[in-house]
Order: C-alpha cells, then structure tokens, then sequence
C-alpha cells in the first residue's frame, strides 16, 4: 500500500498535472488522426503515380539469352521467388544515327517459385525452389529498356520479364490509404454529428431553462402584484375603520 501512495505521488499525479496543463496534446493527437489518413493517401497516390511514369520511361524491346546465370538465388519474402542475372544480345532497329545492329547487356530476371522444397528442417537455409520459369541459350526473352539508351550506351538498367514495376504494392498502398481515409472520413462525420447534436441538446436544455426561469419570474411579478395590491386594498379598507372611529367618537 505504501509502494502504490508512493507511485501515485511521485509518477502519476505529476503526469496527470502535466497533460492538464498542455491541452494542446490533445488537439494535436485529434488533428493528427484527421491528417495523417489524407497525407498517407497523397502519399499512395504519388508512389503509384511515381512508378507509373517510371514505366512509361521504358520501351519493350527484342532480346535474346545470350548466357544463362550461374547461379540462381531466393527472392520475396512473402511470397517465394527465384532471381538470376542472365546475359541477353539486345536488337536495335536502324536510325540516322546507326545501322541496325545489337549490344549484350545483362538482365535480372525474378520469376515465382513453381514449386518448393522446404527441406528436412523447418529453416530457411535448406529451403530450395525445384520447379520455376527458366530460358536457356538462343530463347527469346521479353526485355524493356530506358527509350533515352536506346543503344545502351548510358549504361541504364535493363529490366527483363517485366516493367520495373508492376504496380501491385502501388495498388494495394493506395487500396488500403483509401480505406483507412474513409474510415477516418466516417470517425469524423460520426464525431462532428455527436458534437453537433451535443450543442444541440445543450442549447435546448438553455432555452428550456432560460424559459423555466422566466416563467418563475413572471409568477413571482404576479405574486408581488397581489401581495401589493392585497396590502394596498389592506392600507385602504385599515384607514376607512380609522376615519370611521373618528367620525363616532366626535358624535
């Protein structure tokens, strides 16, 4: 029992103190669940947007497996993947600037685990992909390059399979900031139509009691009006007896 008065005057009534004199906590807190919502959404927006316009900075192009990988590695985390660097013989159409002709660049290709072995133990390290999409010497290979190297001579990154991205986390950033935004949106309207119906009821129990209270008062003006006129009619019919008295007692 002394350890609990102990903390309650040593931590938490300080604490308490503490937040009762910076109310502004409170404010920034309900500010910062109307905000953040918008913001994460903007934010989704202009990630999916962002790599949209990456994509559009690449052109699909005709490619050749030139080498395969020498080794294949584990990708993804939730789901399994496979990547290998393969080395392709990329063709370029003629232009003014050159005749028609190829260069070798080099590629990762990440494809998904067709089947897994997931080994004798429970761990990763013995986990291995037996079955997956693979290209072999002379295969043709879908391939993207930037529309600015055309000819691969600003040695940007070539992408194979596949765009540099293919929008699924972009979309489902964006699906989830949605929801989340519209959830807030409904807190919000639930909140405002609470407060809104608090000041309503608050201004009509006002008005109810600025009515109860003029009605008292009006009674009592009227209470006092009888009172006086009792005590006016009283005064009169008191010095009617007087004059009366008076009169007999001159006879």
């Amino acid at each position: 029992r002394r350890k609990y008065h102990f903390f309650m005057m040593v931590y938490w009534d300080p604490l308490v103190l503490f937040m009762e004199r910076i109310p502004s906590c409170v404010k920034v807190a309900k500010c910062s669940c109307r905000v953040l919502p918008f913001l994460g959404f903007l934010v989704s927006l202009g990630w999916l947007g962002y790599s949209w316009y990456i994509n559009e900075q690449y052109v699909e192009g005709s490619c050749v497996v030139d080498a395969l990988p020498t080794q294949y590695d584990k990708a993804g985390n939730m789901d399994p993947m496979v990547s290998g660097v393969y080395t392709v013989k990329r063709s370029y159409p003629p232009t003014h600037e050159r005749p028609e002709g190829y260069i070798i660049q080099q590629c990762e290709a990440v494809v998904p685990c067709e089947r897994m072995d997931y080994g004798a133990t429970g761990s990763q390290d013995d986990d291995m992909c037996t079955s997956f999409q693979s290209w072999e010497w002379g295969d043709a290979m879908s391939c993207f390059y930037h529309q600015d190297d055309l000819y691969g001579a600003r040695g940007m990154r070539l992408y194979c399979v596949g765009l540099p991205s293919d929008l699924q986390q972009e979309w489902f950033t964006v699906i989830s900031a949605s929801v989340m935004l519209i959830l807030a949106l409904i807190v919000m309207i639930l909140l405002n139509w609470r407060q809104r119906r608090d000041r309503d009821e608050d201004a009509a129990a006002e008005e109810e009691r600025l009515q109860v209270e003029a009605e008292i008062q009006e009674a009592r003006q009227i209470i006092e009006q009888r009172d006086a006129e009792d005590a006016r009619r009283l005064a009169i019919i008191e010095h009617g007896g007087e004059e009366s008295s008076n009169v007999s007692e001159e006879e």
